[in-house]
């Protein structure tokens, strides 16, 4: 796979051109069109997906993981584009071949974290496992019609999970 570098007239003036000390092309290496000059560089680093259909938070989440552990990524939408013309609602993690095998563990950790649903919780004061309640009255279980209703053992709170 051949990469190519576009560079101007006047970014060709010399013969050669160094990086660090090392030779990255000479005039022979430039094929010429009409406006400007373009040269073969090194491949760049293929960049293969580590997470797919990930939300904005969640994606932001596993990028800072993975950051933590030294590993580059890049966020990008994926998915289907939202309604007119926007970007992808979803959102996928790209890393560098060479690091997928470091960013393996913190990936499939992360993957175990999201699909391990939390434990319900009050939404006034916090309480873990609200009860159920067994039969609501006639009105709650027409306005909440296709959830379960929950009370708080603490607060006395009902609320739909």
């Amino acid at each position: 796979m051949t990469f190519f570098l576009w560079l101007n007239s006047s970014q060709t003036s010399g013969r050669q051109i160094k990086q660090n000390g090392n030779e990255i092309f000479s005039k022979s290496q430039t094929r010429s069109t009409s406006r400007s000059r373009y040269i073969t560089t090194s491949p760049l680093p293929l960049l293969t997906p580590a997470a797919q259909y990930l939300t904005y938070a969640e994606a932001v989440a596993l990028y800072q993981q993975l950051r933590q552990a030294d590993i580059d990524a890049l966020v990008k939408t994926c998915g289907p584009p939202t309604f007119p013309f926007g970007e992808g609602m979803y959102y996928q993690l790209l890393i560098e071949q060479a690091d997928a095998s470091a960013a393996q563990a913190t990936v499939e950790a992360f993957e175990r974290q999201r699909a391990t649903p939390p434990a319900p919780r009050c939404p006034r004061c916090g309480a873990p496992e609200p009860m159920a309640v067994p039969r609501p009255a006639w009105w709650k279980r027409v306005f909440y019609a296709g959830t379960a209703l929950h009370k708080c053992p603490r607060c006395g709170a009902e609320f739909p999970l």
